[in-house]
């Protein structure tokens, strides 16, 4: 006997399988829709998303020159000192004075021998003008009193020999002597006249000589004098440069100093810039120009902010310091101080240590997952993301 079909009411056919199966499909299709859609929509969003790409280091905030040593240029005792630790001087300001002892001796020497020739040859020019009033050298005083002796005996000379030759006038012209011996009268009487001229020509000569010498000698010796004095500057040591006075610790008056010592140094106040130390493997895209902004530790960025700075110069060529190589970079400071919502200022200050991040390029999130991954499965690459060498 034929089975005959059982005919299932309308309300039933909700829950069967088939309907089940056909709702459980359209909702599962929906679900897998929305994800292909997220998951396109993401990895579309990885090549427009775009993002800056930052070189973090840290760096320390100081002046813009080196700092200027403070060198001595010859051996001394510190005889006076101007100023201490932390003293703010202006260039040219003296900050000490050094007493050299075989030095002063030298230039007390040299000025009793320029005084010497100084007063030998006011001497001079007054015997050499036929002068004698107002001399002041021993020696020369000794040498006209001989001169005025070397006269009065040719005087006392010509006066002999005229009264003899007015003696042998008088025989010869009584024939009570020979023409001979009036010729020998008159020829001693002319001889002793003419002496008194030879001894203050002779005396003159001598006088002019000398005067010419020792006045080249008193030329001489004023411009070693000078060239003492200019030596003698080198003594009082002078700030070369404006700023702060620092590592004078120990420096006291009664100090003995070497010739090239340093005895401190000044930290120039001609403006802060910023000098970062970057690794060789963050270098290469950082060139003068690029934007870079410092968090200073000092103040809590938060509450402060940080300070925007541009890329002045990178050093050609890389630093050691305890084996690790890096490049100083150093960068201009937009400003000098920072501000609270208060008003409440904080100065930046040399010495400050900050942190730095260099904008080096704006790449897309898929570049950036590109090079993250590369580096991953790179083989010839080391821990630190560096190329290793073959």
């Amino acid at each position: 006997m034929e089975k005959q079909p059982t005919i299932v009411p309308v309300q039933a056919l909700s829950h069967s399988v088939e309907v089940y199966l056909s709702r459980s499909h359209r909702s599962t299709r929906i679900i897998y829709l929305i994800i292909l859609g997220f998951v396109v929509i993401s990895f579309a969003l990885l090549f427009i998303i775009r993002t800056d790409v930052n070189v973090r280091t840290a760096g320390i905030i100081r002046s813009l020159s080196e700092k200027n040593e403070i060198r001595v240029a010859s051996e001394g005792v510190i005889d006076s000192l101007f100023v201490k630790e932390n003293s703010i001087v202006q260039i040219g300001q003296p900050l000490m004075k050094i007493r050299s002892t075989t030095l002063d001796e030298k230039n007390q020497a040299l000025s009793d021998q320029y005084t010497d020739l100084e007063n030998k040859v006011h001497d001079l020019q007054l015997l050499t003008n036929g002068k004698h009033a107002g001399l002041t050298s021993p020696v020369y005083q000794q040498q006209y009193n001989f001169y005025q002796q070397k006269q009065a005996d040719a005087a006392n000379r010509y006066n002999l020999a005229l009264k003899n030759f007015k003696r042998f006038e008088y025989l010869y012209a009584e024939h009570a002597a020979s023409a001979l011996d009036y010729d020998k009268a008159n020829f001693e009487k002319n001889a002793a006249a003419s002496e008194s001229g030879l001894v203050r020509q002779q005396q003159q000569t001598q006088w002019q000589a000398e005067l010419n010498q020792l006045s080249t000698q008193l030329q001489q010796l004023k411009a070693q004098l000078g060239i003492n004095e200019e030596y003698k500057s080198q003594y009082i040591i002078k700030a070369q440069v404006s700023g702060t006075v620092q590592g004078m610790k120990g420096v006291q008056p009664g100090s003995f100093v070497n010739p090239a010592e340093i005895i401190g140094e000044i930290s120039p106040e001609d403006g802060l810039i910023a000098e970062t130390y970057v690794l060789p493997k963050d270098i290469a895209l950082i060139r003068a120009g690029n934007p870079v902004r410092f968090y200073i530790d000092a103040f809590d960025y938060t509450a402060w902010g940080d300070v925007a700075g541009i890329v002045q110069e990178v050093s050609p060529d890389v630093f050691t310091k305890d084996g690790q190589p890096f490049f100083k970079v150093r960068c201009k400071l937009d400003k000098r101080q920072l501000q609270l919502k208060n008003g409440y200022t904080g100065e930046l200050k040399k010495g400050m240590t900050v942190q730095a991040r260099f904008k080096i390029a704006r790449r897309s999130l898929f570049e950036l997952l590109y090079q993250e991954t590369h580096d991953w499965l790179n083989p010839n690459t080391t821990t630190n993301g560096q190329t290793a060498i073959k």
